[in-house]
């Protein structure tokens, strides 16, 4: 969680993106690298700490950081097999 409290306190967001609830991608503005990814645990725990960290910066919630939730599937495992082996 002090992941997000320091995103939100000591960079620019411009976004952050819940992905299956799972895992947040935060997307910074004038960033050398503008995306971070971390894990977030309990999504309500992770929320609720988000809106205090801002609240506590004194950020009218107007102006929270914009939060997204998305649903992701792993190309991987939804792509199909195909067959490689030579053909005679």
């Amino acid at each position: 969680m002090w992941c997000a409290c320091a995103c939100v306190a000591g960079l620019q967001v411009r976004e952050i993106v819940i992905v299956n609830g799972e895992r947040a991608r935060i997307t910074l503005e004038n960033e050398v690298r503008p995306t971070l990814y971390f894990n977030i645990g309990d999504l309500h725990n992770f929320e609720r700490k988000l809106e205090d960290a801002q609240r506590n910066m004194g950020l009218d919630p107007f102006d929270f950081v914009s939060v997204r939730h998305v649903r992701e599937e792993n190309i991987a495992c939804v792509a199909p097999s195909f067959d490689r082996s030579p053909h005679v």
